[in-house]
């Protein structure tokens, strides 16, 4: 897993758009959020020439009146059918059924075919057009086709555990093949984002049903801090052998601001601010953002914080037009899709007066040094007389 660092170009824009979407989206969700499906998803084994009915229902927890067209998209699109197409809730209505009707042919290739139910609100012709950009819920729909001999899909897996506390790592084994797995099993390497190994572990042999998962723990379970690492693990079942290579993070990037540099900012147009911050991540982290006093906001240039490291960075900030006094100064942090903020005490003071030009004492220091390249000349001019002549 690499992390992409941000391009050396102003991120306000980018921000800003991000930001009303982001209110758009939760503006105009509303009647879309206030649903929802029971069941989230149905996956059903292939059988030729078969009629699945499955029953779900739409939770109405808001107590809405409205209508939902129902649809499917995907792959298995031409094979799924419906009770109903429209369905209209009411206030009185807590949950609403639907039936979904999948009439499988007589064969489809191996593997695990994938489709959605689709569930579009109606929105009445008056609604504001904002409400009408919304995201509609799917639910997911598969059919596990079996392969005509054995055949496992595979995976790494890894439970999210606090630091310091050791990382269960499982190889799973999806048997989509025809036949029961008698034996698999797997050998691990966990490397750190360098290329460095950090552990070994093994995964105990298991035997897995036809059409069903199964999963053995990797040991020694590693004790890891938060970051990015690299498992490649060479499993094996029945005589197949496969390697699977893959990144995996735990928990998210963190920078911790450590201290404010400058405690005092001078009234003018542009005052440097001295930060300290610690990148608790085992990879460079790319870091911009903002200073912010009152209404006075300047965009940070982008700064590259080396892995497990504590660094100094110094931005600029406009005072102008700030009142002396004490004062609130917020640091916005922009890394790896996340947004933090820290607040620090600042005191605004007035520019400092430039020291006047005293040329008295310039004049003294000329003289002074004058009087010292003559001294030397005439020390010079001393030795040269008193050096010996050579016949």
């Amino acid at each position: 897993m690499k992390i992409k660092p941000f391009k050396e170009k102003s991120l306000f824009p980018f921000i800003s758009l991000i930001l009303i979407l982001f209110l758009n989206l939760a503006l105009s969700a509303a009647l879309v959020t206030s649903l929802g499906v029971s069941p989230a998803g149905k996956t059903v084994t292939f059988t030729p020439n078969t009629d699945f009915e499955i029953d779900f229902y739409i939770i109405n927890s808001e107590r809405n009146n409205m209508q939902i067209s129902v649809g499917g998209v995907g792959e298995l699109s031409d094979m799924m059918f419906f009770d109903q197409q429209i369905i209209t809730l009411t206030e009185s209505d807590d949950k609403v059924p639907f039936r979904l009707i999948l009439k499988l042919p007589a064969g489809m290739e191996p593997g695990i075919r994938t489709s959605n139910i689709k569930l579009t609100p109606i929105l009445p012709e008056n609604e504001d057009d904002m409400l009408s950009a919304y995201l509609a819920p799917q639910i997911p729909i598969k059919v596990r086709v079996p392969y005509p001999s054995k055949y496992a899909d595979i995976s790494i897996v890894v439970q999210s555990v606090d630091e310091g506390t050791p990382v269960p790592i499982y190889i799973e084994f999806d048997n989509l093949g025809s036949e029961r797995i008698t034996s698999a099993g797997a050998e691990l390497r966990l490397y750190d984002p360098e290329g460095e190994l950090i552990s070994e572990m093994a995964a105990p042999e298991i035997s897995i049903e036809k059409d069903s998962l199964g999963k053995t723990k990797a040991e020694p379970a590693p004790i890891l801090r938060r970051g990015i690492y690299r498992v490649v693990a060479d499993a094996y079942y029945d005589g197949v052998d496969k390697v699977i290579d893959m990144n995996i993070s735990l928990g998210d990037p963190l920078l911790t601001a450590r201290e404010l540099l400058t405690k005092q900012l001078e009234i003018q147009p542009v005052s440097k601010v001295g930060l300290k911050a610690y990148n608790d991540w085992n990879a460079e982290l790319s870091v911009t953002g903002f200073l912010e006093i009152e209404d006075k906001k300047t965009e940070m240039p982008v700064f590259k914080f080396e892995k497990n490291a504590e660094q100094e960075i110094s931005s600029f900030l406009e005072t102008s037009g700030l009142e002396p006094g004490e004062y609130n100064l917020t640091v916005t942090w922009v890394y790896a899709n996340q947004m933090k903020r820290d607040v620090f005490p600042v005191k605004i003071i007035e520019k400092k007066p430039e020291p006047a030009i005293s040329w008295p004492r310039i004049l003294i220091g000329l003289a002074a040094l004058a009087v010292m390249i003559a001294t030397l000349a005439i020390l010079l001019a001393l030795l040269k007389r008193k050096k010996p002549r050579t016949n």
